[in-house]
């Protein structure tokens, strides 16, 4: 059974220049020596494969200062250095909807809300968003509430700096040939998106405002097989007992310290967020983070419980299938949507089985006529699987 921890981020001044074997000064008297084999996520190595283009615009606001990547919506690998990250994305066969998942980047440090439909070319404070829906933030999904990404000496904000944002949850990081590494830090800041839902909801989620809400991220380390062998956790947002209508949640970057709960080499790190504002259809919080600055060490020799014969034998089990959210049915197909629009649901073999328009909210779709058998549908950049029994 996971044992999930509440864990308090212990900021650690670090100054590294890109993806280097480097030290780091120590603020914490539990951390160890530095150690030769540290290294540093740099996001302008592309030495990966990922060659860094923007989109033409940000977004139809014309508002920020850069884009977001162009492959986001294509399978494209998405690697800096020797880090490799979940991605995934396209247009589904035979619609024109596009979608994407895990992990992709940007410049664009916009700090607007977009839940309002109205929304206009920067003409209003970052402030001024209502719960009317969430239409505003499809062709928004690029800021990070700080306003910009970290630079490579200081790891401070600086304007024009690409982070990686990330969509979904059970997603996963791990290095190239599946080395096994030791984690030791990551910078995450909040998402726009979820970061104005909890304060005034978008339209299906709802405002963080009961005793005992929170919206946390949960990184856990894995071994060769799987199995978790450290978990921490970070609150991105919590009830706020001294005034309900705005919850705490930090608008900076922050670091979490990971190598004090998961002591041992991983084979990857997975990313998953939880909220207490779920419903009948699953989580009504949009599922987005930024991260950046993900440092860990490759030089595990000594480490205890690190490189064992299973752990080099299995050297892919690392990018084996991860798990996925699979909702049955029978008659009836009951899907949450945080916007309206077409919505397509295809049987297992790609083929169309349902085209429709969903309004935002609950829907409820007939499903009387399909056969048994396994679905996936795609609405806008979102995916989700289901099983008719």
């Amino acid at each position: 059974m996971k044992t999930k921890k509440l864990f308090s981020a212990v900021a650690l001044a670090c100054a590294v220049a890109g993806l280097a074997t480097v030290g780091c000064a120590n603020n914490s008297s539990t951390r160890k020596a530095k150690s030769a084999g540290e290294t540093v996520l740099n996001l302008y190595d592309t030495s990966g494969g990922v060659v860094w283009t923007d989109t033409v615009a940000s977004n139809p606001a014309g508002c920020g200062t850069g884009g977001y990547w162009d492959s986001t919506y294509t399978t494209h690998r998405l690697a800096f250095g020797e880090f490799v990250f979940d991605h995934d994305g396209g247009v589904w066969p035979g619609s024109t909807i596009k979608y994407w998942g895990g992990f992709t980047f940007g410049t664009n440090g916009d700090t607007y809300c977009y839940s309002d439909t109205s929304y206009c070319k920067c003409c209003r404070p970052p402030v001024w968003c209502d719960s009317t829906g969430s239409a505003g933030w499809i062709n928004n999904q690029w800021g990070v509430i700080a306003g910009a990404g970290l630079d490579t000496l200081n790891f401070e904000p600086q304007k024009g700096a690409p982070y990686l944002i990330a969509f979904g949850s059970g997603i996963d990081v791990w290095l190239k040939d599946s080395v096994p590494f030791k984690p030791l830090g990551v910078y995450i800041c909040n998402h726009p998106w979820p970061y104005y839902g909890n304060i005034y909801g978008d339209g299906f989620a709802r405002p963080l405002d009961n005793v005992g809400d929170y919206f946390v991220l949960i990184i856990e380390g894995l071994d060769e097989d799987g199995d978790v062998i450290g978990t921490v956790t970070d609150t991105l947002a919590k009830y706020n007992p001294k005034n309900p209508a705005a919850p705490i949640q930090p608008k900076t970057w922050h670091q979490v310290v990971l190598d004090e709960e998961i002591a041992r080499p991983v084979q990857n790190l997975r990313f998953s967020l939880e909220t207490t504002d779920t419903g009948p259809y699953g989580p009504n919080t949009a599922f987005y983070f930024c991260m950046d600055k993900l440092k860990v060490d490759v030089d595990t020799k000594g480490v205890a419980g690190s490189v064992t014969e299973k752990t080099a034998v299995k050297k892919t089990a690392i990018q084996k299938p991860k798990k996925k959210d699979v909702e049955e049915f029978v008659d009836h197909l009951t899907v949450g949507s945080h916007v309206a629009g077409e919505a397509v649901l295809y049987n297992a073999q790609g083929q169309v089985a349902l085209k429709t328009v969903l309004k935002a909210g609950s829907n409820k779709l007939d499903t009387k006529k399909l056969p048994a058998g396994k679905y996936t549908m795609v609405h806008h950049h979102r995916v989700k699987h289901f099983v008719k029994k």
